[in-house]
């Protein structure tokens, strides 16, 4: 349990013991269980009262419900009892005290009220980054002949601070001491490099580090090879299973994937701006791009002069069979998508009218020009110029719209395509 909230406020109690549920790897059943219990132990309201409306001191229990929920053998938390009346932080610490009581869970603590920390059975105290002491409550109290726990602390800054001073003074590295409890005598004893505590090397000036008392709470027992024993407890050997690869490839469980899919759209639904940003604002950009490009444009006047073929009531006729006459005329019978064409007796006409802005452009084919595009293509390569020549179409186009212009550059360019095929 972190000090900080972190939850999501857009989820509701409920939502948010069944999302850290999966995540555990919680049957929903179980959830719901768990959930009723610490609704009913850390006094908290409604399950379906949203976490952002709930008060500072609120949403710190359902952080700690949280660290509670799955049952973890190891429990870490930090400052749970801030912002909590007195009688839920006695529910608490019973609580606690009750998890550890079968001695198969491990509770760690920090907190700023050193006297409910009485209720532990190992304390460390810790001032400036050192560790001060580390004992039993009772141990301290009879070691140091106190009759609280701040009293102790307050005791033990005294005597650091005392020493920190002499150590300026003296300007001299300090010795690693002992603190040693004969009789109700207190000692202070330089400690050899070989029983110096583990700990102790880190911080060098700091007192009360390893007590050696009769009823001695620690059961963790350093031995010189930095072995770690405890008492009745058999230590097994632990083999890393290196050839069984079948788990190697379990990269998530449904659990999490169902509580990650929850989370998204729990969120998303219950934040508008997420919503508008996802959804929206795609097809606002589409739309603005449609309005602002616009789509193809239409009816485009197009001159045409159309030396190769006469017109017929105005329109330029030929045979759609395999007739190789009025090629110009099926030409432009291809030519029709976003085009008008408008027929001019002559070349100079026709380009005046481009430049008057009359129309968009103008399409010249050349006298006799069916019979000149058959005898290119059935010579091939060896037609001479002026059969190339008279076998093209000239184009002039009024690229100062350039949309227009590049639209009809592209219809004229699939219209002889399509001519050709």
């Amino acid at each position: 349990m972190p000090q900080e909230i972190a939850l999501y406020g857009e989820f509701t109690i409920k939502e948010t013991m069944m999302y850290f549920g999966w995540i555990f790897g919680m049957e929903t059943g179980r959830i719901a269980e768990r959930l009723t219990f610490l609704l009913n132990f850390l006094d908290l309201p409604s399950g379906n009262r949203m976490v952002k409306n709930l008060s500072g001191g609120q949403q710190r229990r359902v952080s700690f419900a949280v660290a509670l929920l799955h049952d973890p053998d190891l429990l870490i938390l930090d400052e749970p009892t801030v912002g909590v009346d007195p009688l839920l932080r006695h529910a608490i610490w019973r609580h606690l005290v009750r998890l550890t009581s079968a001695g198969d869970k491990t509770v760690i603590i920090t907190t700023h009220y050193i006297e409910e920390a009485r209720q532990a059975h190992c304390i460390g105290l810790m001032r400036g980054g050192r560790l001060l002491a580390e004992e039993s409550p009772q141990a301290l109290l009879t070691m140091y002949n106190c009759i609280s726990l701040e009293d102790v602390f307050l005791k033990l800054s005294r005597e650091q601070g005392v020493l920190d001073r002499r150590r300026e003074i003296a300007g001299q590295k300090s010795a690693v001491v002992e603190l040693h409890m004969f009789g109700g005598g207190l000692g202070l004893n330089k400690m050899s490099k070989r029983e110096e505590a583990p700990y102790a090397a880190e911080d060098e000036y700091v007192v009360g580090l390893n007590f050696q008392v009769i009823n001695q709470s620690k059961e963790a027992l350093i031995v010189d090879n930095g072995d770690v024993s405890l008492p009745g407890k058999v230590i097994e050997a632990v083999t890393n299973e290196c050839n069984d690869c079948g788990g190697c490839f379990n990269v998530t469980s449904h659990g999490k994937i169902k509580a990650l899919i929850q989370k998204n759209i729990l969120r998303m639904w219950r934040n508008v701006g997420v919503m508008m940003f996802i959804f929206v604002l795609p097809v606002m950009q589409v739309i603005l791009f449609c309005l602002a490009i616009g789509r193809d444009p239409t009816d485009l006047k197009l001159a045409i002069v159309n030396d190769d073929a006469q017109l017929v009531n105005g329109e330029c006729m030929f045979n759609s069979s395999c007739s190789m006459k009025n090629l110009s005329c099926r030409y432009l019978s291809h030519l029709t998508e976003h085009t008008r064409q408008i027929h001019y007796a002559n070349l100079s006409a026709a380009q005046d009218a481009v430049k008057q802005g009359h129309v968009w452009g103008v399409l010249f084919f050349n006298e006799n020009y069916s019979d000149s595009l058959v005898a290119r293509l059935a010579l091939a390569d060896a037609a001479d110029e002026e059969t190339v020549r008279l076998s093209d179409v000239q184009v002039w186009l009024d690229m100062s719209n350039q949309h227009i212009g590049l639209t009809l550059n592209r219809d004229i360019l699939y219209a002889y395509r399509d001519f050709a095929q």
